[in-house]
């Protein structure tokens, strides 16, 4: 019976051991989560041709803009991330955030991050998740 309990307990731990391995044999390691999409405050995306569709110029995002506030000029910060080896997304976030009745509508050119620019497709989010190609 002595020599049944130490076989009985030698096994256990052989289980044991053979479920605690490590894991290298459960695949390739998930990707890393994209960042999220986040706009800021509330602005549009202008996309009328006779007044400025967005564009990719040479480095820079051309586009028209509408938003409302007290004064113009608010500030904008481009953002980027990679989605795969051939296409980026930019979308823009909106810092400033004033509540007043007045309406402005303006074009800015914004830098477009290397790491983008070396993707064969650039996509723009808009705040209303349009999508405009860029490239």
């Amino acid at each position: 019976m002595k020599t049944f309990r130490v076989l009985f307990l030698l096994g256990l731990v052989a289980i044991a051991g053979l479920s605690c391995d490590d894991d290298d044999d459960n695949g390739p390691a998930p990707a890393p989560a994209l960042p999220l999409i986040s706009f800021g405050a509330p602005y549009q995306i202008v996309d009328d041709a006779e007044v400025l569709v967005p564009k990719l110029v040479g480095d820079s995002l051309r586009l028209g803009l509408a938003y409302s506030g007290c004064s113009d000029g608010h500030v904008f910060e481009l953002r980027s991330r990679v989605l795969n080896s051939t296409r980026a997304e930019v979308w823009l976030f909106k810092i400033t955030d004033e509540a007043c009745l007045a309406f402005f509508q303006e074009s800015r050119t914004f830098r477009v991050p290397q790491s983008a620019l070396e993707k064969e497709n650039i996509l723009l989010v808009g705040p209303d998740f349009n999508s405009y190609i860029l490239r």
